[in-house]
C-alpha cells in the first residue's frame, strides 16, 4: 500500500513537471522512474504475461518521452510499435483469463478507427506518414478496452475468470479494475492523438491534455500491474 502512494506522489509530480517546467529538462528521467516503478509492481504483484506488456510499455514511454523532448519522428514511430505490441500482448492475457468472443469485439474497434479517421479530416490531425500505423493502433487499443469492458461486465453478472480461484466477489473486484483500466488506457490514447498530432492554439489547453494524459495512463499502468 505505501509503494502504491509513493507512485501515485511521484506520478503527481510528474504531471506537474511536464505542465509547469521549462524545457522540461527533467521529463523523461521523471517519467522513465515513474515507468519503472509500474514494471516493479507487476513484477511484485504476480509474473505473468501482462509483466511482457507492461516492459513493452516502458519501452514506449522511454521513445515517447524522447519524442517529446526532441520531437524526432524516428521516437514517436518507435513509441507507438512499442506500445501495439504491448496492447497485443494485453489483449492475448485477457482472452487468457476469459476466453470468450463474440464479434462485438471486433465491430467496435472498427468503428473506432472510422471515428479516428474522421477525427483526422475534422479536426485537421497532422500525422503525416504514421496515419496508417495510427490506425492500426486505434483498432488495438480498442480491442484491448472493448474486452476489459466486456470481462467487468462479466464479472458484475458473477461469471467466473478462468485462471482464477478465487471467489466470485473477488472476480469482480478483479473484473472491475480489469475494466477501469481498459477505459483509462483508452482515455490516455485519445487524448495523445491530440496531444502530438493538433496545433493547439491555446498553450494552456495543450497542457491540460497532456496533464489527463499522464494522470489516466499511469492509473492504468498501476491497475494492469496489480491484475
Amino acid at each position: 500500500m505505501h509503494f502504491i502512494l509513493v507512485y501515485l506522489i511521484l506520478v503527481s509530480g510528474l504531471i506537474l513537471v511536464a505542465m509547469f517546467e521549462p524545457g522540461k529538462k527533467h521529463y523523461v528521467p521523471y517519467k522513465m522512474l515513474c515507468s519503472a516503478l509500474f514494471v516493479i509492481l507487476g513484477l511484485y504483484y504476480d509474473i505473468s504475461l501482462s509483466i511482457a506488456g507492461l516492459a513493452l510499455c516502458f519501452g514506449g514511454d522511454l521513445f515517447m518521452g524522447l519524442y517529446n523532448k526532441h520531437r524526432k519522428k524516428k521516437f514517436i514511430g518507435l513509441g507507438i510499435f512499442l506500445f501495439l505490441l504491448a496492447h497485443i500482448v494485453f489483449l492475448v492475457y485477457l482472452f487468457t483469463l476469459y476466453p470468450d468472443f463474440d464479434y462485438i469485439q471486433v465491430i467496435i474497434p472498427f468503428l473506432m478507427c472510422l471515428l479516428v479517421l474522421v477525427l483526422i479530416g475534422f479536426c485537421h490531425l497532422h500525422l503525416g506518414k504514421l496515419r496508417y500505423a495510427v490506425l492500426i493502433y486505434s483498432f488495438f487499443v480498442s480491442a484491448f478496452m472493448v474486452k476489459a469492458v466486456h470481462i467487468m461486465i462479466s464479472c458484475i453478472m458473477q461469471k467466473r475468470l478462468q485462471l482464477t480461484a478465487s471467489t466470485s466477489y473477488a472476480d469482480i473486484y478483479i473484473g472491475i479494475r480489469i475494466g477501469i483500466a481498459g477505459i483509462l488506457f483508452w482515455l490516455s490514447d485519445f487524448s495523445l492523438l491530440f496531444y502530438y498530432f493538433y496545433h493547439f492554439r491555446n498553450k494552456n489547453v495543450e497542457k491540460l491534455v497532456q496533464g489527463f494524459n499522464l494522470a489516466t495512463y499511469y492509473v492504468a499502468m498501476m491497475l494492469l500491474a496489480m491484475l
